[in-house]
């Protein structure tokens, strides 16, 4: 019964049961300890008084609690030979007589480690004390016992797990979306209103970067306690992870002042000091308010739109509340319907690429072009990249939008090159997503394989912040790739926090200077320092310097006095098809170079 999984209950009376045919005279008990430990309750007793069974459910346990509660307090077997003379028995002593009941004797079931889980109990109708084979059997059966009631309280303890959130105890989302959807059955039969309160603390972070990791866990824990000392029975407050909550408000009237009431509850209760570790912090947070069935006619969108809620919240200047709106609703379907289009996009050739020269400063030479990508989308065209590709970075499509991109521009370069013009490099950003993709090193080389694109013509361009994240990680892809004769640009730099003895051991052929310092730099004095110092740092660990958005003539004079390698910008070429790079290098083969317009 045990191994097929049947009721805690069915395999306790059974047990009694056996163990009853095995002997004469005596009546089995089981009773189970309580989850505080303090009280014993009713477990099996089948062929026992349902009258005593009720007297002695929640016994509570301790010295001269009868035999059982004493055995539960003990840990160790009580023996009552006779229970009208026992002082244990004494409170106890007229119930059991009642009942025809003149011995006990009971020992505690114990857990592996050696925790009472309750009793196992034979009672005699005949004054007494128990036979050897009766000891034994009472064994037997406490063994028995204790391994079904563990395994009942590893089911509990995973099923608990599974709907809450272990930190703070509260019901986690799975809990939520099945409280929510009951409640809004029981809101179509009698039609009060269920609301989501979508909770998000505002600053958390500096709680945690200020004090750690578990300062920051109290605090959740404290404001957990908070959140269901505010609401109903009827109510749940539920911690959706990190530092997001929401309050699950049930059978309300059809208006907003409950709401707002249950609201305010809330961030007042949240805003009070609390002291951790010392010091005194006031939490404030924002809250998006969304109700069944206006904003929500199931659990899923309720909570989305509550989320969408939240964040506007937060624009506002957080500490702040903000009930759903449709116009709300509307700008999280357009992000949605954008992040589908990418992946639509990239199956129907929607993006294509555009390419900046870069250009030596000494002769004017094209020696490489950037690739861009930019998506023509069929209904609401040319989208920016700034729009596009942080979302394809957050939700991870920047890995199949970034494999693209390296094959058509591998397959572009090497068309130049079969067209008779001379070799330059095909320089690509790659993302954080792609390089720490495991099979990174092996997209690049099946594109270059693929296209038939020497390798010493492709240049990867890797961010300064995704260099700092795992150096040792970074260099042995880095080298896995240079052994074939990649070659790689740090870019951005100086936007960053860079290791200064990791940069010397980066296998990297150019630092790219970052177009902000550029900007300004005519007016600016440290723009000018931090520029020169970059192109100084960058030749004495032999790398190039090229400097991107040179758009005036006066940042060319600059650069070209501080002995700047290459340069990119409008001033020379602004992105541009592969047909007019195709012209411009044309017109580089039969004169000198590529001027500044």
């Amino acid at each position: 019964m045990i191994v097929v999984n049947s009721p805690l209950h069915a395999v306790l009376d059974r047990l009694v049961r056996l163990m009853e045919r095995q002997l004469v005279g005596v009546y089995g008990s089981i009773l189970l300890l309580d989850d505080g430990g303090t009280h014993l309750k009713h477990g099996a007793a089948p062929t026992l008084s349902q009258e005593y069974c009720r007297a002695i459910d929640g016994l509570p346990i301790g010295p001269g609690a009868g035999s059982c509660g004493t055995a539960a307090w003990l840990g160790e077997s009580v023996i009552v030979a006779d229970i009208a003379s026992n002082p244990l028995w004494k409170n106890y002593r007229d119930l059991a007589s009642r009942h025809g009941l003149k011995s006990c004797w009971s020992a505690p079931v114990l857990s592996h480690g050696g925790i009472v889980l309750g009793t196992f109990a034979l009672y005699s109708a005949g004054v007494r004390h128990p036979e050897p084979a009766e000891i034994n059997l009472t064994q037997i059966a406490t063994r028995i016992a204790a391994i079904a009631i563990e395994r009942k309280h590893a089911e509990d303890k995973i099923r608990h797990m599974a709907y809450h959130d272990m930190l703070t105890g509260l019901p986690n989302r799975i809990l939520l979306t099945d409280r929510l959807t009951q409640a809004m059955l029981q809101t179509k039969r009698h039609n009060p209103w269920v609301s989501v309160l979508f909770v998000d603390l505002d600053n958390f972070k500096f709680v945690n970067d200020s004090l750690g990791h578990t300062a920051g866990d109290e605090l959740l824990k404290t404001v957990a306690r908070r959140m269901e000392n505010c609401i109903r029975p009827t109510d749940a407050a539920v911690r959706m992870g990190g530092d997001e909550f929401v309050i699950l408000l049930t059978d309300l009237p059809e208006n907003t002042d409950a709401i707002a009431a249950a609201m305010h509850k809330i961030r007042a209760a949240i805003l009070e000091p609390m002291i951790i570790r010392g010091r005194e912090f006031h939490i404030t947070c924002s809250i998006g308010i969304a109700t069944y069935p206006q904003d929500g006619t199931d659990a899923e969108t309720l909570i989305a739109n509550a989320d969408i809620a939240m964040y506007k919240a937060k624009e506002a200047g957080r500490d702040g509340f903000r009930f759903f709106t449709p116009e709300l609703n509307i700008k999280a379907h357009e992000r949605l319907a954008l992040h589908d289009g990418i992946r639509r996009g990239i199956a129907q050739s929607e993006f294509h690429l555009l390419y900046q020269p870069q250009v030596e400063l000494e002769f004017g030479r094209i020696f490489a072009v950037e690739a861009l990508v930019r998506w023509n989308h069929p209904q609401l065209g040319l989208i920016n990249p700034n729009e596009f590709i942080p979302l394809a970075e957050e939700t991870g499509l920047i890995v199949p939008l970034g494999e693209w991109v390296l094959y058509e521009a591998c397959k572009q370069n090497k068309r130049w090159q079969d067209a008779g013009f001379e070799p330059i490099t095909m320089c690509v950003n790659v993302s954080a997503r792609q390089f720490h993709d495991q099979n990174w090193t092996s997209r690049v080389m099946h594109a270059l394989g693929e296209t038939e694109l020497d390798a010493k013509c492709l240049e990867l361009e890797l961010t300064e912040s995704l260099v700092m994240r795992d150096v040792n990680e970074v260099i042995a892809t880095m080298e896995e790739l240079r052994k074939v004769g990649v070659s790689f640009a740090i870019d951005d730099f100086g936007t960053g926090y860079s290791n200064l003895s990791a940069l010397k051991s980066l296998p990297v052929s150019r630092l790219k200077i970052d177009r902000s310092f550029l900007r300004n730099l005519v007016e600016d004095d440290d723009d000018k320092t931090i520029t020169a110092a970059v192109i100084s740092l960058a030749q004495k660990l032999n790398m190039k310097v090229i400097a991107e958005g040179v758009e005036t003539h006066e940042q060319l004079t600059f650069l070209r006095e501080n002995h700047c390698d290459e340069v990119q910008g409008h001033l020379f070429s602004e992105a541009v098809s592969s047909t007019e790079i195709g012209k411009l290098l044309q017109n580089q083969q039969s004169k000198s170079g590529l001027a500044p317009a």
